[in-house]
């Protein structure tokens, strides 16, 4: 039996970091279950509502 393959890779997650890292701003970097990358603005209230095994906060 075969593995499925990755949504996402390690790089495609490293390049989110960085793009979100070079804007100097405070994002999280949100890996959704279905392979989505999603760059949010951090927000408080939003950080502590969205506490999934798939954040990833700077």
């Amino acid at each position: 039996m075969s593995r499925t393959p990755a949504k996402f890779t390690q790089a495609d997650i490293s390049r989110a970091l960085r793009a979100v890292n070079q804007c100097d701003i405070d994002a999280e970097v949100i890996l959704e279950p279905d392979g989505r990358i999603r760059i949010a603005p951090s927000d408080v209230r939003t950080s502590l509502q969205m506490n999934t095994d798939f954040d990833i906060r700077l």
